[in-house]
């Protein structure tokens, strides 16, 4: 470890130049050592910072971040929170599932980022369903999450039928003619009687519901949305 300097030094004092080192010096460094001041300080198997006097080991606190980052890629969004229904935490919701019912396969949700276990679901009427959650006990703690997006496992997910994709895997896509021309970024798809795409191109948005024929294939690998050029000049929305 190194030696510091005069303690008469002050200009220097917290910025590593009393150490003897410039500023912004990596070096290694165990856990628990101390040192006034502010660090960035690398070691051979993990990168810690130590702040006040203390090292704080961060690749821990980094993998597990990136986990869940990873986890929320895996997610796929099912539904959405339209209000409170009644005074016991009971939500209706959108569903974007083939079926509503298909809610109840996950056994868990996730609004917020905040993972619920699926206590309750049953179907209404107009294609609307009412999810009751474990901790989501009242009208209060339900007017908290309206308006959110409802997300589920892939894992738990029921498997699609050839052909069909889910929606977290069409967005980033880029939407191409036949003939190459690149027509936006699949920003956006919302679930409705034809889902409406919604791609971004040069900061401007273009809206076009995916009737027949207008979304010729997806082809994944390339991260490709295929579109026939005629028929999507007909129903865009610039």
């Amino acid at each position: 470890m190194p030696r510091p300097r005069n303690r008469g030094d002050r200009g220097n004092r917290g910025n590593g130049l009393e150490y003897g080192l410039p500023k912004g010096s990596l070096f290694p460094i165990k856990k628990g050592d101390s040192f006034p001041g502010w660090f960035a300080l690398s070691g051979t198997d993990r990168f810690a910072f130590f702040r006040g006097g203390k090292t704080e080991e961060t690749s821990a606190r980094a993998k597990r971040k990136a986990r869940e980052r990873e986890c929320a890629m895996e997610r796929l969004i099912i539904g959405e929170v339209l209000k409170p229904q009644g005074i016991r935490g009971e939500l209706k919701i959108k569903t974007y599932t083939d079926f509503p019912e298909d809610i109840k396969s996950f056994g868990k949700v996730y609004i917020g980022g905040v993972e619920y276990r699926i206590l309750s679901f049953r179907i209404g009427e107009g294609g609307f369903a009412y999810l009751g959650l474990r901790g989501v006990p009242d009208r209060n703690a339900a007017e908290l999450l309206r308006g959110q997006k409802i997300e589920g496992d892939r894992e738990d997910a029921p498997a699609l039928e050839e052909g069909r994709y889910y929606i977290v895997d069409i967005l980033g896509l880029d939407a191409v003619t036949e003939e190459g021309e690149f027509l936006g970024v699949v920003k956006d798809i919302t679930p409705l009687s034809s889902e409406v795409y919604t791609l971004e191109k040069d900061g401007k948005r273009i809206l076009f519901p995916a009737v027949r024929g207008v979304v010729k294939r997806v082809d994944l690998e390339e991260k490709r949305l295929v579109i026939d050029k005629k028929k999507f000049d007909e129903v865009a929305v610039y």
